[in-house]
């Protein structure tokens, strides 16, 4: 598991967050290529359940969140799949805030631990998102704080799409949802995630 948070926060380079920030949310197959090859085993190992010793530590939690929340979204772009596994990825932040396994991570750390609430269609989630971001600005460094406080903005632009549409209607195609003709007019101004 280890392996799969050097990759992802590149722990060796000495400004990580901001140099990995270019794999993290961008789409790019070369990118999805090499999470594939090095990780898309680990991740069908991981949604069978033969990985869950990991969901003990804060760190083997944060890597199988990773594995299961953000991989999922590159190897099977626009595809179902994508969001298939989201409720194992839920269910670990959930167990691990619950523990306050969190509070033992770096901040950058902790917005991927927090992913998953933002990315659920359950109002209750994301309000549970917008507050630990709410918490993570307050206790974000002065200099880090416009950082901490765009992922404050995106946690309450989901929440604020949840509210409206009970479901986040830019996934409506890809899991061949039909969209009302208020989720039309609001996509074609919304980019989506």
């Amino acid at each position: 598991m280890d392996e799969i948070l050097n990759f992802w926060f590149d722990y060796e380079h000495e400004k990580a967050p901001i140099y990995n920030r270019k794999i993290w949310w961008v789409k790019d197959q070369k990118v999805d290529n090499i999470l594939r090859e090095k990780f898309g085993l680990l991740r069908e190992k991981a949604i069978k359940g033969e990985l869950d010793d990991c969901l003990e530590l804060p760190k083997g939690t944060l890597a199988y969140i990773i594995l299961i929340d953000q991989f999922s979204r590159n190897l099977f772009r626009d595809t179902p799949k994508m969001f298939e596994y989201d409720a194992l990825a839920l269910s670990a932040a959930k167990r691990a805030l619950k523990q306050g396994l969190d509070k033992t991570l770096t901040l950058t750390e902790r917005v991927f631990m927090y992913l998953p609430l933002e990315h659920s269609e359950n109002m209750n989630d994301q309000n549970e998102s917008v507050a630990l971001f709410e918490q993570l600005l307050n206790e974000t460094p002065e200099q880090y704080k416009s950082i901490a406080a765009l992922f404050l903005n995106y946690a309450r632009d989901h929440r604020l799409i949840i509210e409206k549409f009970q479901r986040f209607p830019h996934r409506n195609k890809t899991l061949s949802r039909e969209s009302t003709s208020a989720e039309i007019e609001f996509l074609a101004s919304h980019p989506g995630y």
